[in-house]
């Protein structure tokens, strides 16, 4: 560089200050650069959905680990290999509102704006009776277990019945307790009934002759022990009735209930099934 512009520079040496330039211009950490990138996205971030819900969602939908394309796939094909009742049972509160659906339609700025909920919730919107398809899915999914627990539970009914119905101790134990309970009436309009109630028999222990301590059920159990010697083995006659007494008769109408009402809602969604995507 010898006579040369150039040559000047190098012997006269640079005149700016080495250390400002590097630390005015050095370049940036990458890592640093992305995570200013997407503060700044974050800030920017377009939501239509009620904070404390999108709160709520979000932590759910962070939950499932799942791409919003993919639960929107087997939601519609009601893939239970990728969606088990735990999840949708998730999912079917998170479903938008009308108010939200239409805000979302009309939203013409960038997707990549939208807050999380926003973008699932505008990938779940082409899914026609997004809610009622969740709940046929649950109930598709659980049908099975459903049928199966109804089931052991009215044959557990049955077979208790059945034993009542055949075992003669149990009838002399309804007798035994019959007459006492007339004899001690005797004096009274209920002193010549002619059956009782099947509650009436979880009383006898609450029932105390007068030293306090003696119950009428064991004074009972005593008297038809000196007779029959047999009725001691009434309690492996009636092997089936102990389990069937934890069955709530009630909770058993209305699993049945339930299952009648899931099953027309499915027909429901069959018939509707023929709707275009869209426009559900």
């Amino acid at each position: 560089v010898e006579g040369t512009v150039w040559g000047k520079s190098a012997e006269e040496g640079s005149s700016i200050d080495f250390d400002s330039l590097e630390e005015l211009f050095k370049l940036e950490d990458p890592k640093t650069v992305k995570q200013m990138t997407q503060q700044a996205k974050k800030s920017t971030r377009v939501h239509f959905v009620d904070s404390k819900r999108a709160h709520m969602i979000s932590i759910q939908l962070t939950g499932l680990k799942l791409r919003f394309a993919d639960i929107k796939k087997a939601l519609l094909e009601l893939d239970e290999t990728v969606l088990n009742v735990e999840q949708l049972q998730i999912l079917v509160h998170a479903v938008p509102t009308d108010t939200e659906k239409k805000k979302l339609l009309d939203y013409k700025g960038d997707y990549e704006l939208l807050g999380e909920v926003e973008q699932y919730f505008l990938e779940m919107i082409p899914i026609p009776r997004l809610e009622q398809r969740i709940k046929a899915f649950i109930y598709k999914a659980q049908f099975e277990s459903s049928v199966r627990k109804l089931v052991e539970d009215t044959t557990a009914l049955s077979s208790a019945a059945t034993q009542l119905q055949g075992s003669e101790n149990f009838k002399n134990v309804l007798y035994a307790v019959l007459d006492a309970g007339n004899r001690l009436n005797a004096n009274s309009f209920k002193g010549s009934a002619m059956g009782f109630k099947l509650d009436t028999l979880l009383t006898l222990g609450d029932m105390k002759a007068r030293d306090r301590k003696t119950s009428l059920l064991l004074f009972l159990v005593q008297e038809l022990l000196k007779r029959q010697k047999e009725i001691k083995f009434l309690n492996q006659e009636l092997g089936a009735v102990a389990p069937a007494s934890k069955i709530s008769l009630e909770a058993l109408k209305s699993a049945l209930s339930d299952l009648r009402r899931g099953l027309k809602q499915v027909d429901e969604e069959i018939l509707n099934a023929a709707v275009p995507l869209g426009e559900g």
